[in-house]
């Protein structure tokens, strides 16, 4: 049976302790545009913690929150004050999975890929970036940027520098959506 090392164990007391610690007694201090938001959990090889309460995780990184899942090699996490929380990931490719919750009508999960990944959880707003793809349903974009609205769902796409943006609308979506 192996043990894991020191360090490990020691990066692994830290960040939950830093986690749980901000939690008690905290809850009071939470600003309205943040309350009723979901647990961020993060899954990954190796963490680290900064100084400044950042945070950097490589290797195989999964990102969670609700509906909302992110795939990548790396994740930086970086708190902000103004706009709570921006969360960076960046693979070959990374990946992003959004079911829409119950209340929606449109329940079709939205996947997409890119070279980097931006989550920005006090406005809701994801930004990919390099070689983006996205499916949602049969309906396929794909083009060099793309800003995701989460609560409205909109998405705007660019093509880049020269670059243009192509999109493939199913027609049986089309009639779905109306009826």
């Amino acid at each position: 049976m192996t043990r894991p090392d020191r360090r490990t164990c020691g990066a692994a007391v830290l960040l939950a302790a830093m986690t749980l610690g901000g939690k008690a007694g905290a809850q009071d201090a939470v600003p309205d545009r943040l309350a009723g938001q979901a647990p961020m959990e993060i899954s990954a090889s190796s963490a680290e913690l900064t100084r400044d309460g950042n945070m950097r995780y490589s290797g195989d990184v999964v990102f969670t929150s609700r509906n909302l899942e992110v795939r990548g090699d790396t994740l930086v996490l970086e708190r902000n004050t103004d706009d709570g929380v921006h969360v960076r990931i960046s693979g070959q490719p990374a990946e992003l999975t959004h079911t829409p919750p119950e209340s929606e009508s449109d329940r079709r999960p939205i996947e997409a890929r890119a070279q980097r990944i931006a989550y920005h959880r006090g406005s809701g707003v994801v930004e990919l970036e390099g070689a983006v793809a996205l499916t949602r349903g049969t309906d396929r974009l794909r083009g060099e940027q793309l800003r995701y609205e989460i609560a409205s769902q909109r998405i705007t796409a660019n093509g880049g520098s020269g670059g243009r943006v192509r999109i493939t609308i199913d027609p049986e979506t089309v009639e779905d959506l109306r009826e």
